[in-house]
């Protein structure tokens, strides 16, 4: 009997010390932490559902209010891509990433569900606000139609800088929303409707591989639709708008 007193008294304390502790380290408010950036968007829940697309959609919304992705009525969008050194407000690079939706060309052939997309974000296209442009209606940037011959880096800048104010050669990610696995066999991987003539070769991106050396840009070569470290291409298709 004086045995389990005993054990039953060191249990309680036990119990008493590991709250003190909790107490004093904070642990017992761990679910009031403040989140880094906004927890409540883009947060998919278990269960899923509307709920969960609508934050998504607040989400982007933000980020296009924040102007580093344009509206299609926003023909002069700050290019944020390359310039984003912190004073541009919105969120983070990392985060602003992993919001950004990337078009799926299967989701325009892909069944429908009571009316509705089965898969989203499909890779469609509308006419740009000038000739020789096309707007993505997903990721709402602007692209040339046409590909220009660049055999270097600032071939392909400047071919971009001549086409007007917020043209520039697109960042790796931006490239790759392009790529189409749907096309036929033997045919670049890209839309050849919307972007007719594309060259079964490798593009110009505006991304740096870090490291000593040789200078290594992101290419894309839409020839497999895969993305590679090189030292050259031979071709670049402009971009308007960001990220």
């Amino acid at each position: 009997m004086v045995r389990s007193r005993a054990l039953l008294a060191a249990v309680v304390a036990l119990g008493a010390s590991a709250l003190a502790c909790d107490a004093l380290l904070g642990l017992g408010s761990y679910s009031e932490v403040a989140c880094i950036s906004d927890c409540g968007q883009g947060v998919v829940t278990p269960e899923g559902g509307d709920d969960a697309d609508a934050g998504m959609d607040a989400s982007m919304a933000d980020v296009v209010e924040g102007g580093l992705i344009p509206d299609a009525s926003d023909g002069d969008a700050p290019d944020a891509s390359l310039t984003f050194d912190g004073s541009v407000d919105g969120p983070p690079l990392t985060e602003l990433w992993a919001r950004w939706h990337m078009p799926n060309p299967d989701a325009s052939s892909a069944p429908t569900i009571d009316g509705s997309p089965a898969l989203p974000h499909p890779m469609v296209y509308d006419g740009g606000a000038d000739a020789g442009t096309a707007f993505d209606l997903t990721t709402g940037l602007t692209w040339s139609t046409a590909s220009a011959s660049a055999s270097d880096f600032a071939m392909a800048s400047d071919a971009c800088a001549t086409m007007g104010s917020g043209w520039h050669v697109p960042t790796r990610i931006q490239l790759v929303s392009l790529i189409d696995f749907t096309q036929p066999l033997g045919s670049p991987t890209i839309d050849s409707v919307t972007f007719p003539s594309t060259s079964k070769s490798q593009y110009w991106t505006s991304s740096q591989v870090p490291g000593d050396g040789a200078m290594l840009y992101w290419v894309v070569d839409f020839t497999t639709g895969l993305a590679q470290q090189s030292t050259s291409a031979s071709y670049v298709r402009c971009v308007k708008g960001g990220p």
